[in-house]
């Protein structure tokens, strides 16, 4: 009798998701993972899904190790723009911010990327890419008004697992925003929120989950399960501090276009 293959299903109350851990990391043999308890997709209903996210978002590499995540934000011609936090960045001997880092899409294409601005009081960076040939579509980000307690959010990230694995594409967290905190004496912010993160979220994208727009830059946490985001208003602070645009409404947007152009 022929020998039989059995493959054993588990079926969970939600969408299932199959994650595959990454060559490139220093992992055992490559292997898969089934996981849905705690993992969601984006809802498939809006403009930017599951589909076409990812394919925004990279991964930040330093002599082949993870350093966290990091997604597009301008994307023309052979230009990208990619924002992260500046904590993510590794640094010199000197204690300084390097010039250079490794960038990667999860269908394992890699790049060089110059650090061009670093804001340390509020955590940013942006990279700038001009080997940009991978089609993708930048993310966007919500300016349409506040943001309050209790609305729907989800963060998209890279990340390692217990032994240092990092999965090949991004999963996501959801959760709800608690509290949005605005100091205006160094004209800056966070969303704190109750999703759940792992090792090496810094750097993602945490998206309004109605709309599938960015309203913060995964952060840190402040213990126990609340997580900090940087809020879109203090991105927009940063990027007017760097710019001087003299116009007021001038948009995020409308800025990345700017410094792409310079």
């Amino acid at each position: 009798m022929a020998p039989l293959l059995l493959i054993l299903l588990v079926f969970m109350p939600c969408q299932t998701m199959l994650f595959t851990f990454d060559r490139v990391t220093s992992s055992p043999p490559l292997f898969s993972i089934i996981s849905s308890w705690w993992m969601n997709p984006l809802p498939q209903h809006s403009s930017c899904s599951t589909r076409s996210t990812p394919q925004s978002m990279v991964r930040l590499d330093c002599a082949q190790q993870f350093r966290g995540n990091g997604f597009v934000v301008f994307g023309s011609g052979n230009t990208g723009l990619i924002l992260t936090c500046e904590h993510n960045l590794p640094k010199t001997e000197s204690n300084g911010t390097v010039a250079v880092v490794v960038v990667g899409f999860h269908t394992g294409v890699r790049f060089d990327a110059r650090v061009v601005y670093v804001d340390a009081g509020r955590d940013l960076a942006l990279l700038r890419a001009d080997t940009f040939s991978v089609p993708c579509t930048p993310l966007r980000f919500w300016e349409d008004g506040d943001v309050v307690s209790g609305i729907d959010v989800v963060l998209l990230a890279f990340f390692t697992m217990k032994y240092g694995q990092v999965l090949v594409e991004p999963g996501t967290f959801p959760g709800k925003i608690s509290e949005p905190v605005w100091d205006e004496e160094t004209d800056s912010g966070e969303i704190r929120s109750d999703y759940t993160s792992e090792s090496g979220t810094s750097g993602a994208p945490v998206f309004l989950q109605r709309v599938n727009k960015v309203v913060g830059v995964n952060s840190g946490a402040l213990g126990g399960t609340v997580k900090t985001a940087i809020s879109v208003r203090t991105i927009h602070a940063a990027l007017r501090q760097w710019l001087q645009p003299g116009d007021e409404n001038i948009t995020i947007e409308e800025m990345l276009k700017r410094i792409a152009e310079q």
